[in-house]
């Protein structure tokens, strides 16, 4: 970033759905403030935002937004968007805040700066200076579109070199959805905490949590928990509704321990192992009034897996044999590779689960799907 940019007339600008405001908002804020050299800090929540949807009405994002800054002077905070009754554009607001704040320079995170060929017209956004701050290590990608963004759009970029733990918001919506939160600490600032339970926000599933809590037990659930936990991770690649991924991630084991054999069950897919599976999607409609038919299918096929799997499927999939609690041959290299590339690591699943089927497992003992999801994704061979 060249030095001219600098000094007492810069605002920096910072947008972002807030849902919530979390400690990582807070310390790239302050980050931001004292490695520019900012007069003020324009924090722009989203209204309608192209690429994330909230639930949480703009109003209650405001306001935790307020009180997690009311000890940062220099912040503001611009209700812009709330004003815009159409998609939010960046390349259409960023204008409107330089006639209204004068120099600016656009802060985003390195996921934004990954993304930025996907935006509306990207090359728009990128005339104003930018200072982006990578969550946690400089990756390889994150290199390439640096690369990209100068060589393409002659983009003025500063990297700021990031301490902050990679939190995502919705990590926490899903951390409080699913009851780790507030039992555990939540790392979003006091006041942001006190608001979120006196406004009982993100708790749409408390009577499927404290369900599952007594039915499961504690160990089950747990891995429940880390189960739907994981799959917000790899969903980032995907963007599927969050609401879908939450509730096929939280009912995914729901019938574990039960040994009633819904009728409608094929026969074929009676076998001990993969029984709940099947079992669990009625229990879903029946009990919790899940209708989704692509919900019901993620739990329904979350062990055996099936040909042309969708991809909330394949996610439930992928997600139940490599959360971070699980230590079986395998589960540590599969996370590496969905995190880095999901279909790589569903592939991956697909073929280790398979081997272990054959290896482990009497043929009159398998389901047929899991072979059938085999012979479909490796058919070819050219995935083997």
């Amino acid at each position: 970033m060249k030095n001219q940019q600098k000094g007492k007339s810069l605002v920096g600008i910072y947008g972002g759905a807030f849902d919530p405001v979390h400690d990582s908002h807070i310390q790239i804020m302050r980050l931001a403030i004292r490695e520019l050299n900012l007069t003020r800090l324009v924090v722009v929540p989203s209204g309608h935002a192209p690429h994330k949807t909230t639930q949480t009405s703009f109003e209650k994002r405001v306001e935790m937004l307020r009180l997690a800054t009311a000890d940062m002077p220099e912040v503001v905070i611009d209700t812009i968007e709330s004003l815009v009754k159409t998609t939010a554009y960046s390349a259409m607001i960023l204008p409107l805040l330089a006639q209204k704040y004068g120099k600016i320079i656009h802060i985003i995170g390195g996921d934004s700066l990954i993304d930025m060929p996907t935006w509306y017209c990207p090359e728009r956004v990128m005339r104003f200076p930018h200072a982006v701050i990578p969550r946690g290590e400089i990756t390889p990608k994150f290199e390439d579109a640096l690369l990209y963004a100068i060589t393409n759009w002659s983009a003025n970029v500063q990297v700021i070199r990031n301490a902050c733990a990679p939190i995502a918001s919705s990590e926490i919506r899903c951390g409080y959805r699913i009851g780790i939160y507030p039992q555990t600490k939540p790392p979003v600032p006091a006041p942001v905490a006190s608001y979120i339970a006196q406004h009982r926000l993100y708790s749409e599933y408390a009577n499927i949590v404290d369900w599952l809590k007594e039915w499961l037990g504690e160990s089950r659930f747990a891995h429940t928990q880390q189960v739907a936990l994981m799959a917000l991770r790899l969903n980032r690649q995907l963007h599927l509704p969050e609401e879908q991924v939450i509730q096929a991630a939280l009912l995914h084991d729901c019938a574990k321990g039960l040994n009633f054999v819904d009728p409608h069950i094929p026969q074929e897919c009676r076998q001990e192992a993969v029984v709940h599976a099947f079992n669990g999607a009625c229990i879903a409609q029946k009990q919790f009034n899940i209708y989704n038919v692509e919900v019901l299918d993620a739990i329904r096929y979350h062990t055996t897996g099936r040909a042309e799997m969708t991809p909330l499927e394949k996610l439930i999939y992928t997600a139940d044999y490599c959360e971070e609690t699980r230590r079986h041959p395998g589960a540590e290299t599969a996370r590496q590779i969905a995190l880095e590339d999901f279909e790589k690591g569903f592939l991956w699943v697909v073929r280790e689960s398979y081997r272990y089927l054959i290896e482990n497992v009497p043929k009159e003992s398998r389901c047929p799907l899991s072979e059938e999801c085999y012979r479909y994704y490796y058919s070819e061979g050219e995935n083997k």
